[in-house]
Formats: C-alpha cells, structure tokens, sequence
C-alpha cells in the first residue's frame, strides 16, 4: 500500500517539475504564469503559490499523459518471468 502511495505521488510530482521546466523555458507560457498572478493576487503569496504550482501541473500533465499514452502502445515486460 505503501508503495502504491508513492508510486502516485512521485508522479504527480514529477508531472509537476516538468510542467515547471516548462513553464520557465518556454516564453510564452512564462508571461502567462506571471499574468496569472499579477495585480491584486500578488498581495498574497500563498494564493500565488497555489495558483503557480497548479499552472505547472496542468502544464506538465499534458506532455505527461502523451508520454503514457504513448508506453501503453509499448509491449510490457513480464518482470517475474525467469529464463533458464
């Protein structure tokens, strides 16, 4: 149970770090992020910082779910099966 809980927050995690790279590498998307909290919500940073991390993951969600959408189309391993 355990692992399975870490399993999907590692990837939410990691769907938000991408998303934050891009974000910040991409122009565009970086002057969207940074309208997105400009004006009064700047004047709370918690707000900003939920709104930004939720920019990231939304960002990140799309490459990521291409990603899995490509690899189920992969053939799957059968990690437990042993050759002798």
């Amino acid at each position: 149970m355990l692992i399975r809980l870490l399993s999907i927050v590692g990837t939410i995690v990691m769907l938000w770090v991408g998303g934050g790279i891009f974000v910040h590498c991409l122009p565009s998307l970086h002057l969207a992020a940074e309208l997105a909290v400009s004006g009064e919500i700047a004047n709370y940073p918690i707000l900003t910082g939920l709104i930004n991390t939720g920019i990231s993951l939304l960002v990140g969600f799309l490459p990521g779910s291409i990603a899995v959408g490509i690899a189920s189309f992969l053939p799957k391993k059968d990690a437990h099966k042993k050759e002798l």
